[in-house]
């Protein structure tokens, strides 16, 4: 059965990349976070330097920064049971998961079709 998109993005914050790049910078400069949040967009290059300084050394092993709390985005999912399982054991988020089911998609492991017993 064919399953509806994997990953949608729903919703976003439209001004997350700068709250995220003036808590980044508050977190660096003895700065109130009024004047870090324009200190950040005052030059081309002080949104990336700073996005290089707090990302660019991360491993795929690091835990998340806080700095990045301070945006949101909302995706609808769509993943099997194991998948989930990783993806909320690893990520700072808060979950809306629905019931578990096959009314959204399925896949059938490949060893079964193999076998002859895909359509079964």
């Amino acid at each position: 059965m064919a399953s509806p998109t994997e990953c949608v993005l729903v919703d976003f914050d439209s001004e997350g990349e700068d709250k995220i790049l003036a808590a980044a910078l508050y977190a660096l400069a003895d700065l109130p976070l009024g004047s870090a949040s324009g200190g950040c967009r005052r030059s081309p290059a002080g949104p990336r330097r700073i996005a290089e300084h707090l990302l660019g050394k991360l491993g795929s092993h690091d835990v998340p920064l806080r700095e990045l709390e301070h945006s949101s985005y909302t995706f609808d999912l769509t993943m099997d049971e194991g998948a989930y399982a990783e993806f909320k054991r690893h990520r700072m988020m808060t979950q809306s998961p629905q019931m578990l089911s096959a009314n959204l998609g399925y896949s059938v492991p490949r060893l079964i079709v193999d076998a002859g017993l895909g359509a079964a």
